[in-house]
């Protein structure tokens, strides 16, 4: 018999070169056939180095995820990533790590601890109080993570708040959304059991469907008789007491044995589903959690207990639902609330005004409303919604008050200044991508972009002849993103002057800037034409790819440049690279393209040009400052590597973070973006100083 508290989801651990990858997947707790904490307690004791856990989970027992948590917030080098779900409790666990991060499509869920408690009017107020205590708790855990203020997570924990990735790093409960691994976290989450949030009311129509199949499958399994695994396997074994046999006693009829055996078992089926049927039907007849209801399944409660046990509860939920201030034993859940409609709807009419060819509104669109609004009533809006009385306030001090952390106002102009940031860095023109390859990096060390060299060749093996062994000797070039940035202030004279500009205009620039700070930092690696590993140039005589002299793009200088890509080697054998990007300065574009396009040259001999159609031309202006003559060949990014460029995990573009300003009057936004380029491989690529 396996361990009682044996997680059937539950706790994956495994030592990796500096640490370990830790694994928590389904319900927190031993009643729930989840992950426990004595099962972690001393398991990572041992383990030194950087740790990853990886959690999908509904949540469970408070006491034992806390329990969890404080085990793992130990530990000084930690990332939690939350790959499906994070709900209840779960999502107090997720932030033990020193980084927390996100798999788009993962959701996490926070809301009260709950309980259900029966008994005389004092233990009802001793588990009240106790409720008040671990949700202060928990308070505790989200405030140092988020920042967020008390009073804004208490309401948050009192309604009910289901965030998308995107929304767990808005409120501060992720550090950085990334990708999602090899399982989409929607699968991941049908896993796990769901069917603790089954009293969940306000769960996207996504997760709702998901917690009713669970809940579905768990009644299911309920009503099944536990005599076998799916592969026929025994899991139980009778444990009645029978008296051992007398000796020389004669042998018993089997064909008896076998027909009472099968009587027996046939009548021990039949009473579990009868009971399993009654405890169903009486508590959807008094309309009792179907949490309470699996209980007295799961833990095989005996009919006559289970029915005694239904009673007092209907009991007690009639005297709760009769009297102020009791609340009956439902799950509170979370929700977005209305606030949240009016926030999307303010920044969409704001985004309308400034780019309105961009940002269109439908007739029945709540932005509408809000279209010809100026900033100054907006905020007027806003800071009477926060409790402030306007009527006797000026301009400036209506601004100020709309800037105050406890309006919504704040919130919507990040918004909009991320938007804003985002649609100047995806306007920007960038041609790189094109002939780079792009990566993801998890932190700011350095990096070994490895490429195989050197590759053995096959040896000729002789009848009985043994197999010798080849080397690979590995060449790698170390490069890493860097960390670029700057703050701009939102000031309340731009609110007072209702200058949108300062909230769109402005980020849209920023953005754009970083568009340009990727393609700078990417063609500086083509110009600077700086040493490799090998200590050679990155286009020099000794990698075979750069002309012996400069000469104009014609069939002849193209075709010596195609040439030395396709004579390139990787050890003994040719890698026949085939160029696809034709790359030049501004000022040969006008001349590459109506090269390329020609399929007749009525000066060149044999008047065919077999270049035509068959190159891509690529211009860039920031190869003018270096030379307005040179020209590349560049191989296709899929065929070999050529300059990989890189974003920090979680963060593909430029980020912003605001707060209320201090030594400014307004909110201070500080725009981040992290980015880096290497050449890797200098058998892709092929340069001509032109003439």
């Amino acid at each position: 018999m396996p361990k009682t508290n044996e997680p059937r989801n539950g706790i994956r651990l495994k030592r990796t070169d500096d640490g370990f990858d830790l694994r928590l997947s389904g319900v927190v707790g031993d009643g729930w056939e989840g992950f426990t904490d004595d099962w972690l307690d001393g398991s990572l004791d041992d383990v030194e180095g950087r740790g990853l856990v990886r959690i999908n989970s509904p949540g469970g027992m408070v006491f034992q995820g806390i329990a969890i948590y404080s085990m793992l917030a130990r530990r000084s080098d930690l990332t939690v990533r939350v790959e499906g779900l994070a709900a209840s409790i779960a999502s107090v666990i997720m932030l033990a790590g020193q980084r927390v991060e996100i798999e788009r499509g993962a959701m996490v869920m926070i809301h009260n601890p709950w309980n259900v408690v029966m008994g005389e009017s004092s233990d009802l107020r001793k588990s009240a109080d106790v409720l008040d205590k671990i949700k202060e708790s928990i308070i505790d855990i989200y405030e140092a993570k988020t920042g967020q203020p008390r009073d804004v997570l208490a309401e948050m924990m009192d309604e009910e708040t289901w965030m998308t990735a995107d929304e767990a790093v808005e409120w501060g409960f992720a550090d950085a959304v990334v990708s999602a691994g090899d399982t989409e976290p929607e699968d991941l989450m049908q896993q796990v059991d769901l069917s603790i949030l089954a009293n969940a009311q306000h769960a996207p129509a996504r997760i709702a469907a998901l917690i009713k199949n669970s809940a579905s499958r768990r009644s299911t399994r309920a009503t099944e008789p536990e005599n076998t695994l799916s592969n026929g396997e025994p899991t139980m074994t009778d444990t009645t007491n029978t008296p051992a046999a007398p000796q020389n006693a004669p042998e018993p009829d089997p064909n008896i044995a076998a027909k009472a055996s099968a009587k027996a078992a046939a009548e021990a089926v039949a009473a579990e589903r009868n009971r399993v049927s009654r405890i169903k039907a009486l508590c959807a007849e008094e309309k009792i959690a179907d949490s309470f209801r699996d209980r007295l399944i799961d833990e095989g409660i005996e009919l006559a207990e289970a029915e005694a046990r239904i009673t007092m509860m209907a009991d007690y939920l009639a005297k709760a639902s009769a009297t102020d201030g009791i609340q009956g034993p439902h799950r509170v859940v979370i929700t977005r609330d209305e606030r949240d409609t009016v926030r999307t709807a303010v920044a969409t009419a704001l985004l309308h005004r400034a780019r309105p060819g961009e940002h269109e509104i439908a007739g029945d669109d709540p932005a509408r409303e809000y279209t010809n609004m100026s900033l100054m009533e907006m905020a007027r809006n806003f800071a009477e919604n926060a409790g402030k009385n306007t009527r006797n306030m000026t301009r400036a001090e209506i601004a100020q008050a709309a800037l105050h952390s406890t309006s919504d106002f704040p919130l919507i102009l990040e918004n909009v200044v991320g938007k804003s940031l985002r649609a100047g860095y995806d306007l920007a023109p960038r041609v790189f991508p094109l002939v780079g390859n792009r990566e993801t990096l998890p932190d700011f060390k350095d990096v070994s972009r490895v490429h195989l060299g050197a590759a053995p060749s096959l040896q000729k093996i002789q009848e009985g002849g043994e197999y010798t062994y080849g080397e690979l000797n590995e060449e790698g070039e170390k490069y890493r993103v860097f960390k670029y940035g700057k703050t701009l202030a939102l000031t309340w004279e731009a609110l007072i002057n209702d200058d949108l500009s300062a909230f769109t205009r402005v980020p849209l620039r920023l953005g754009e800037a970083a568009a340009q700070l990727e393609s700078a930092v990417f063609w500086a690696e083509l110009t600077g034409n700086a040493n490799m590993a090998d200590g050679n140039a990155l286009f020099s005589v000794a990698h075979g790819n750069l002309a012996g002299s400069g000469a104009a793009i014609s069939v002849s200088s193209l075709g010596l440049g195609r040439t030395a890509m396709r004579q390139q080697k990787d050890g003994d054998h040719y890698l026949a690279v085939q160029p696809a990007f034709l790359v030049v300065p501004t000022a040969k574009e006008t001349i590459a393209e109506q090269f390329v396009s020609q399929n007749l040259l009525p000066d060149s001999s044999g008047n065919i040009n077999p270049f035509a159609g068959r190159l891509q031309v690529i211009s860039e202006p920031r190869l003018d400052e270096n030379s307005a003559t040179a020209w590349y060949l560049f191989a296709s990014p899929n065929s070999i590597d050529t300059i990989a460029y890189a974003y920090l995990q979680g963060e593909e573009g430029p980020q912003i973070t605001t707060h209320e300003g201090f030594d400014v009057d307004g909110m201070k936004v500080k725009v981040r973006h992290c980015f880096g380029a290497k050449a890797i491989d200098w058998r892709g690529m092929f340069k001509n100083p032109g003439a």
